[in-house]
């Protein structure tokens, strides 16, 4: 890959992020559960931070999004309590 195609595919994900996290800010729950799970993947140039991403993911789980309901309860079922 070349120096300026890397930077590009950069500037892209870079771009990606801030607009999700400013659909985040206006209350977008899919837009949550995406950053969420790039922050699980390691996606958009991010990276992984279970944090962040149960972060993002609480607050589209908050909003009734069933995917990001779903992952919570799939990581937390995990948890040995």
């Amino acid at each position: 890959v070349s120096q300026s195609r890397y930077e590009g595919y950069l500037i892209k994900n870079q771009k990606s992020i801030k607009w999700y996290k400013q659909a985040v800010q206006n209350g977008d729950a899919e837009s949550a559960f995406r950053i969420g799970m790039a922050y699980v993947s390691g996606d958009l140039g991010l990276k992984k931070d279970f944090g962040q991403a149960e972060s993002y993911l609480i607050k589209a789980s908050n909003q009734n999004h069933p995917e990001s309901q779903a992952k919570l309860g799939i990581s937390l079922g995990r948890i040995s309590l």
